[in-house]
């Protein structure tokens, strides 16, 4: 059997209660420096507070340095029932006092001891975070998500009038639509006071008529004919009715008539030339390619033949056999040509300044016909019938 030990023996050492009396000291120290108690009430108005329920109640991380605490001496119970254990009741539920430095392990044994059915107290909550100072936010410049930068502060005048030109949908708001609007209108006034001024005011009108390829003809004649308004809108300028008028001139060929901008109108005119004349008692008509008798002149131009016919006009068939007739003639002959006449369309017949007599027919294959002559002029004789190119005959 074994002998209890004595009083003046010193005990056994104690292991498992020296551990958890030191991890219960840790405690105690750790308490000491947080002053914020769990259970306190928190002031959830205080200025500036804007910490989250979960850092509210989050633990509090100990600052001790170089202080680890296993789950194993956290959770584990005290150890009352450890050898050579002589406190009493009394002695074990009473609170922990904390040994002074070099105490013995018998002192802190019997001193140093606590409920052992009491729980353990958990970890104390975190101290409320230091609210974040907001006051220099404004002042702090902007940075970039991409590189981190700080960027250059924005004009707060642009992003007002951003903000008020558009609402949080992206719709315009009414004061916008409302300018859009007016401006619109603004637009289509000033466009239609535009077409106003161009169109029906003299501000952009006729103020000189140019007349150009007159031979025969007068200016004034064509001038007259024309019939230009100083003053008219270039815009509403008629210029095919322009053109109606002065190609009723009988010498007048063709017309064309141009914008000269800004005030200018063009009339170039081209005049008809003839090719015979047709004798008459009130004078000398000129006749041009197309057969139309344009003009009368009491002195017949020279080198022109002698048309010998009743009449002349674009509408009958022995006027325009004659004229394609003349315009098929080489030069040479033309030169040599008194009068041509026609009985019939296909009937022509030439004289010649020297008296002699060509049969030309009709107008058709004129330019062989011309080949033949030139070979059966070399000949003598007085008649050359070149009617028929393939048999032709000459007496």
């Amino acid at each position: 059997m074994s002998t209890p030990p004595s009083d003046d023996q010193p005990d056994a050492p104690k292991p498992r209660r020296a551990a958890t009396e030191r991890a219960m000291r840790r405690r105690e120290r750790r308490l000491a420096k947080s002053p914020t108690d769990r259970n306190a009430p928190r002031e959830r108005n205080a200025p500036h507070d804007r910490t989250s329920p979960r850092e509210r109640n989050a633990p509090v991380a100990s600052n001790a340095p170089h202080e680890r605490i296993s789950p194993h001496e956290r959770n584990a119970p005290l150890a009352s029932n450890a050898p050579h254990d002589r406190t009493s009741p009394h002695e074990r539920n009473s609170p922990l006092e904390s040994s002074a430095p070099g105490e013995s392990n018998k002192s802190r044994g019997r001193t140093g001891t606590r409920d052992r059915n009491a729980p353990l107290e958990s970890n104390t909550p975190r101290e409320s975070s230091k609210p974040r100072d907001r006051t220099g936010a404004r002042d702090r410049p902007p940075r970039d998500r991409t590189t981190g930068r700080a960027r250059p502060p924005r004009d707060r005048r642009a992003r007002r009038v951003r903000r008020d030109s558009e609402d949080r949908s992206g719709f315009p708001t009414r004061r916008r639509a409302l300018v859009r609007r007016w401006t619109a209108v603004a637009i289509v006034m000033a466009a239609v006071g535009l077409m106003v001024v161009v169109l029906w005011t003299p501000l952009f009108g006729v103020r000189s008529v140019d007349v150009v390829g007159v031979r025969d003809l007068t200016t004034a004649q064509v001038l007259k004919a024309a019939d230009v308004r100083p003053g008219t809108p270039m815009l509403r300028l008629d210029t095919v009715g322009i053109m109606t008028r002065v190609g009723l001139l009988p010498r007048v060929a063709s017309v064309d008539v141009s914008r000269d901008w800004p005030s200018t109108v063009r009339i170039d005119i081209v005049e008809r030339d003839p090719v015979g004349i047709l004798a008459r008692p009130d004078g000398t008509h000129l006749i041009d390619s197309t057969g139309f008798d344009y003009a009368t002149v009491t002195t017949a131009p020279a080198g022109l033949p002698k048309i010998d016919l009743p009449s002349a006009s674009p509408a009958d068939p022995r006027t325009l056999s004659v004229v394609h007739v003349l315009a098929a003639l080489p030069t040479q002959l033309r030169a040599q040509l008194g009068v041509i006449g026609a009985a019939t369309p296909g009937s022509v017949t030439l004289t010649l300044a020297n008296g002699k007599i060509i049969r030309w027919g009709d107008a058709d294959d004129s330019a062989r016909k011309a080949a033949v002559l030139g070979a059966l002029m070399t000949r003598p004789g007085k008649i050359y019938d070149v009617s028929s190119p393939d048999l032709p005959t000459i007496s």
